[in-house]
């Protein structure tokens, strides 16, 4: 057999190989990896299937062998310093992996999946410059990859960067119209800066493209929350809920009726949402912001041992700390206190405020945990430490919530003067703030 005729046949038992890989006959695949081998030994393209015939099978130790063989052929190929660099990344050597990836492209492989990748690596070790620069050079090779795009707009909404986000969604939505993702980020964006008419305008849109997608339809339901048309959102709550495909939309759906119904003030119906939302909870999985949810609605309703179960179920859970938690362990002192159990509550509140201390020292502008903290510290009647720590988060954000936890303090301390004239100045800042009931107060 001549040279031509034994590279012919290489390239034969290449292409059985892929079939009965598709076939799930991975034993014979290997098979004619290693026939077209014994066919021809010089063939690159062998050695590069077959590296990733293994690392698709998670043998990757072996994919990497393949791939330096292919590197014996041609070493200026820029395919197998990619394909190196792959196996690098999954076996967690990050500088090996960018080595080769830069050698990928000072040897003219420039492919935008290898930048989206680049892009990811640099994404997952904070240095979010360089991951931006590379998913945009990713989308320059590839324009039509939806994913390249909502990948990076993921990241710029994650470092506030809105706006630079909302132009990445608008040429999202520009090339690729039928991508759920352009519509539903750029709403989430513009509701999140108040821009509810712009977000809208996004919403009806993607509805008339998507007029039956159910997830399209809860965003739809969210501009009227935020808009104040309460009873509107629940009626179309309701409209949703007869919607094919509305379960995967079911838990939201839910929470949002509980929200809705917690800010018409009907507590026991919100509870009632709010608890059913446990129905979705699987296995050992918790569904954090319905628990919070329903423990404020448990302290309004002045129901203690419920909050307090809640709060113990939350924190019996071994997770990151989330401003769930954070809730969590003020709520659990703040139970046993209204339930008259005051020395076990100063043990927990204690306990919290050390917690809260710890936090803040690793991420010093994180104003709810100082908040928590502060109620913690007037759940001891340390007053003076309370009013100090206020005067610090004032300084870094003028909330109003800052001046009605002050003008509680000062009316537990008798001080009704300075107690008024805190409120008045949380109602100027927020003015629905008049009717507040004292009762929902954290």
């Amino acid at each position: 057999m001549n040279s031509e005729e034994q590279r012919l046949q290489a390239i034969e038992y290449n292409e059985q190989a892929k079939v009965l890989q598709d076939n799930k006959n991975e034993v014979e695949a290997f098979n004619y990896y290693n026939k077209a081998i014994t066919a021809d030994p010089m063939y690159i393209e062998t050695y590069l299937n077959l590296g990733n015939f293994l690392a698709s099978r998670e043998e990757f130790t072996k994919a990497e062998d393949n791939f330096k063989k292919a590197l014996m052929i041609n070493k200026h190929d820029g395919r197998i310093y990619f394909h190196l660099g792959n196996v690098a990344f999954i076996n967690n050597d990050t500088s090996k992996g960018i080595e080769y990836y830069n050698k990928a492209i000072s040897e003219g492989f420039l492919q935008a999946q290898l930048y989206f990748n680049l892009g990811m690596v640099y994404e997952e070790t904070d240095k979010m410059d360089l991951a931006l620069r590379n998913y945009t050079k990713a989308i320059s090779l590839d324009l039509n990859i939806p994913e390249y795009r909502i990948r990076k707009a993921s990241l710029q909404i994650s470092l506030h960067m809105y706006q630079e986000a909302l132009t990445t969604l608008a040429e999202l939505m520009q090339f690729m119209p039928d991508v759920f993702e352009g519509y539903h980020y750029s709403f989430e964006i513009l509701c999140m800066l108040g821009e509810f008419e712009e977000a809208k305008v996004i919403i009806d849109k993607a509805l008339v493209l998507f007029p039956n997608d159910i997830s399209l339809f809860y965003d739809s339901i969210k501009y009227h929350t935020l808009t104040n048309r309460y009873d509107e959102a629940l009626d179309m709550i309701q409209t949703a809920m007869n919607m094919d495909g509305f379960e995967i939309e079911e838990r939201n759906l839910t929470l949002e009726q509980g929200k809705l119904y917690t800010i018409k003030q009907d507590f026991e119906k919100a509870r009632d949402f709010f608890e059913k939302c446990k129905e979705f909870e699987r296995d050992d999985e918790i569904d954090y912001e319905a628990r919070y949810l329903l423990m404020n609605v448990y302290l309004a309703i002045q129901k203690y041992e419920s909050l307090l179960n809640n709060a113990n179920e939350i924190l019996a859970k071994d997770v990151d700390d989330n401003i769930y938690v954070r809730a969590a362990y003020y709520y659990r002192p703040l139970a046993l206190q209204k339930l008259g159990q005051d020395e076990e509550a100063k043990q927990y509140y204690k306990e919290a405020i050390s917690m809260y201390r710890l936090i803040t020292i690793h991420e010093p502008t994180l104003m709810d945990a100082y908040m928590f903290r502060v109620l913690c510290l007037k759940g001891l009647k340390d007053y003076e430490k309370g009013l100090e720590l206020l005067a610090f988060i004032e300084k870094i954000n003028d909330a109003p919530e800052v001046h009605v936890t002050r003008a509680d303090m000062y009316r537990e301390m008798g001080d009704s003067l300075k107690a008024d004239e805190e409120m008045n100045l949380a109602i100027k800042m927020k003015p629905e703030l008049i009717n507040f009931d004292r009762r929902k107060m954290l």
